[in-house]
């Protein structure tokens, strides 16, 4: 009897080892932490050994969805919060990120070719002429300007 008993409660043993704590986990879909105001934020969830998510975008906005979506009106820097829970709320997980919301400026300008004409209305040809590329300063509204070989 006890040869038989022993599989059994080795494999009780062995499946309630393998019980893991929830593991919270996301990333926004854009791939970088900064987004555009009124643009859609999408959220990847990665989270495992977990089956209620609580959402907390920073703005006083929340969610319970698994990979939800999120439109950020005003520009900031806006924490947002993932708690994973077990099913039946025992054990949780916490995931948090800083998701920086902006308006979005032009830092450069390339002009590949320009057509003009001269004082005596001579058509100009300048595609074999350097680009001109036009790239805003480190303080905007102060541009500045290079000529380069592309």
């Amino acid at each position: 009897m006890n040869k038989i008993y022993f599989p059994v409660f080795a494999a009780i043993l062995l499946l309630s080892a393998c019980k893991k704590d929830p593991v919270a986990c996301f990333t926004l879909n854009s791939g970088n932490d900064a987004v555009d105001v009124g643009h859609s934020v999408a959220f990847s969830n990665c989270s495992f050994v977990a089956t209620k998510f609580a959402w907390d975008f920073g703005d006083g906005a929340t969610s319970i969805e698994f990979t939800p979506v999120h439109t950020y009106t005003t520009p900031g820097n806006y924490t947002v919060t993932l708690v994973a829970t077990t099913d039946n709320g025992s054990k949780s997980s916490t995931e948090t990120d800083v998701v920086k919301v902006g308006t979005r400026v032009i830092t450069s300008i390339k002009v590949n070719s320009i057509p003009a004409t001269d004082s005596l209305s001579n058509p100009w040809d300048a595609s074999d002429a350097a680009d001109l590329v036009l790239k805003l300063g480190p303080v905007i509204g102060l541009p500045s300007y290079s000529l380069s070989e592309n």
